[in-house]
Formats: C-alpha cells, structure tokens, sequence
C-alpha cells in the first residue's frame, strides 16, 4: 500500500456473516476477496449461493471471478451457472470456468459444443489458453475438436505460448489414441493450410 492511503484495520473476516463476506467478494484489496473465498468455501452456507449466482452475474471480473471461485469451493457451481460463466465479459472467468469444466476429465456435451465455439471465436489468448490445458486434461474425442479449432486461427502466429500448447496437447493424446490424431491431419486440409 502507498504511504499516502490509509491503513486498513478490518482484517478479521472470520467474524464476519457470511452475507458480509459476499459483500467483500468486491473489495478493492486482494486479500479481503480472496480470504473472503476461503472462508464462504469453509462455511458452505447455503444462503450464500444466490448471492454468489447474481455475484457471477455481475459483468465485472470482480466480484464474478470471486463468487465462480467460491461456488466451485462450496460444491454448489452448478452445470447451468457453470455455462452461463463460459459466456461472461470478463476473460478470466470465462477461463475459469473453462478449467473447471475440465476438473471432470470429460466434458458435457453442451460443455464441449460452448467450449468449441470459443476456440473458434475467443478474442482473448488467456483463455485460448486455459482451452488448450483443459484439452489435455479431457478424452482425445473432445480434445482434438478444441486444438484443431484454435490452431486453424491466424490469432496466435506470434505468440510466444499457444502454438506449442496446442502442439503439447496433440502429442499428449499421441500416447492413448495416435489414430485419432492421425486422423485429424489425414481428414483436414484446412490444418494443412491454416498458417499456425
């Protein structure tokens, strides 16, 4: 903190209600949200979970990517909500959303067609990004889909990171299915022309 501010002295959050510590999800200080995520996850209460769905709701990246975060600590970030979050403004949610999706290993079907269509038009590297992890994590059936569509873009030519995580990812799935992916460059001359 810069000198000139003053010092803050409500540091004790476990006193807190759990509606106050919703609240807090918003806070300006790091600190404040992220302990405030921890505690609404240990606590579990589940008055706090549509305050945290219209929390998610908020087009800010904060207090929404707090409030995912403590639904997904809680157990209660549910399918829905969890695919509403794939279409937030904030990218980071919708990158953490996309890593949670992934926490299942496979993905729903209208998981998998909402995380298609980002591959194919996400604007943001971050969460181009966080597909490609999550592609490694999930069945070589739904991963492919996902590397092909990014790796047909011209977006990431000049990045430093996609290109080789979308190569990692295809070579990871070279070990459990390497028909699939020779399928993929067999049955695609788009791949073959995309400049990536």
């Amino acid at each position: 903190r810069s000198k000139t501010l003053p010092l803050e002295k409500d540091r004790n959050l476990e006193m807190r209600a759990s509606p106050e510590l919703v609240r807090a999800l918003d806070h300006k200080n790091l600190w404040h949200r992220q302990t405030a995520v921890r505690l609404l996850g240990e606590r579990s209460d589940e008055a706090t979970v549509a305050p945290l769905v219209e929390s998610l709701a908020k087009p800010k990246t904060h207090p929404a990517l707090e409030a995912l975060w403590a639904l997904n600590q809680m157990g209660k970030l549910d399918h829905a909500t969890l695919m509403s979050a794939f279409q937030h403004p904030a990218p980071m949610v919708r990158a953490w959303a996309i890593r949670f999706a992934g926490d299942a290993r496979s993905l729903t079907s209208e998981a998998f067609e909402a995380m298609r269509e980002l591959a194919t038009n996400e604007p943001d590297a971050e969460v181009r990004s966080q597909i490609l992890s999550t592609a490694r994590r999930i069945p070589v059936a739904q991963a492919l889909p996902l590397v092909r569509a990014i790796s047909v873009r011209a977006d990431d030519l000049n990045d430093p990171f996609i290109p080789l995580m979308a190569w990692f990812t295809m070579e990871s799935h070279c070990a459990k299915d390497s028909r699939a992916v020779m399928e993929m460059f067999a049955n695609s001359r788009e791949l073959w022309t995309a400049p990536f």
